[in-house]
């Protein structure tokens, strides 16, 4: 018997899967089944990419679940990487006769992860909050006055807290990741606020047609009369005035304001108007009022006894002011001779003695 050796160089490339020996007379004696060819995997990220025979079933068994795809003509095949996290898998080749190839197995190591900082966190307020911006997820330390502070940030990398330097004080703040990175510190200075100096109470020193007094220096004094406001300023000294807007008579309300606009508390002045009438007296309504007053009585003369007309009283009776000369009415002794005033006459009185230069001093 003799015995021909053959060759044929991948056989699958031709799409050969079966192989037959053929008599002479073209019957067949046998069958022969080729085996498929072992798969091979070029690409192994985000897809899995190989070869394989032409039209072939590559199976893929991770984690004890099965992925088929099937080669095509050029016996190229790509599947989603079902081990993208790591781990390992196995693949084999099936053809249409259900002959397995040989199996491979294949891990896949997942890149590993670049861990980063976080971001210098921003901030955009400083008032009664303090907020800002920085990676989403992280946690924002803030240390102030020996307190420690902690906010997470939210999925837009927003972050808020109360300022706890409201009222002035330094403080040091970052951000820090789960894998406790931690970005770059910053800082933040708040002064603290001063306390406004309260002006000095003015005082009022000359309460005439001018007004003046004392105040802190170089500070806007106000008075106030009737709604309306009179403005000054003091001096370097403290010194202070201005034409009395009271100076008629009225009340009036003063006070001082420095630079900030703090306004010191305020004091009350008045001024009084005093409105004086003085009434014309004539010699004739003095003697009158005296003959009326003395019209039951007479003056008796007497060598030791001298008696005096108090013409003050006459006139406070009469509820009068004499006023002449130095506002002052004296009295005048009489030397004559017994006269009933009830029968005396004005002419007769001056006859007798009591002239006007006696009784007006």
């Amino acid at each position: 018997m003799k015995i021909n050796k053959f060759n044929l160089i991948e056989p699958a490339q031709f799409n050969l899967i079966d192989l037959f020996a053929l008599y002479k007379n073209f019957l067949s004696a046998l069958q022969i089944q080729l085996t498929p060819t072992t798969p091979e995997v070029i690409e192994s990220h985000a897809y899995l990419v190989g070869t394989a025979d032409p039209y072939a079933t590559v199976v893929l068994v991770a984690t004890d679940v099965e992925y088929r795809v099937r080669a095509d003509a050029h016996g190229n095949w790509n599947i989603e990487n079902p081990m993208i996290n790591g781990g390992s898998l196995t693949l084999y080749v099936v053809n249409a006769f259900g002959l397995r190839s040989e199996e491979i197995s294949i891990a896949v190591i997942p890149a590993p992860e670049i861990v980063t900082a976080p971001a210098v966190p921003v901030i955009l307020e400083q008032g009664a909050y303090l907020s800002g911006t920085a990676d989403a997820n992280v946690t924002i330390v803030i240390h102030a006055e020996g307190v420690e502070y902690r906010i997470p940030t939210d999925a837009d990398g927003h972050w808020s807290i109360e300022n706890p330097i409201i009222n002035g004080g330094s403080l040091m703040l970052y951000a820090e990741s789960d894998s406790g990175l931690q970005s770059e510190q910053i800082g933040l200075a708040i002064l603290m606020p001063e306390i406004p100096q309260m002006p000095e109470i003015p005082q009022v020193m000359v309460n005439g047609d001018i007004l003046s007094g004392t105040a802190s220096a170089q500070h806007k004094v106000i008075v106030t009369v009737n709604a309306q406001e009179y403005v000054t300023y003091s001096d370097a000294s403290g010194q202070w005035a201005m034409d009395n807007p009271i100076k008629h008579g009225g009340f009036a309300s003063i006070l001082t304001e420095n630079e900030q606009g703090v306004r010191s508390a305020e004091i009350q002045v008045a001024k009084l108007a005093f409105f004086e009438h003085e009434p014309e007296v004539q010699i004739n309504d003095i003697l009158l009022l005296a003959e009326d007053a003395n019209s039951s009585e007479e003056l008796t003369y007497s060598d030791d006894v001298a008696t005096s007309v108090d013409l003050s009283a006459l006139l406070t009776a009469h509820q009068e002011d004499v006023l002449y000369a130095d506002h002052t009415v004296a009295t005048s002794s009489v030397h004559s001779q017994s006269i009933p005033l009830h029968t005396a006459t004005t002419s007769n009185l001056l006859d007798d003695g009591l002239q006007q230069n006696n009784w007006i001093g």
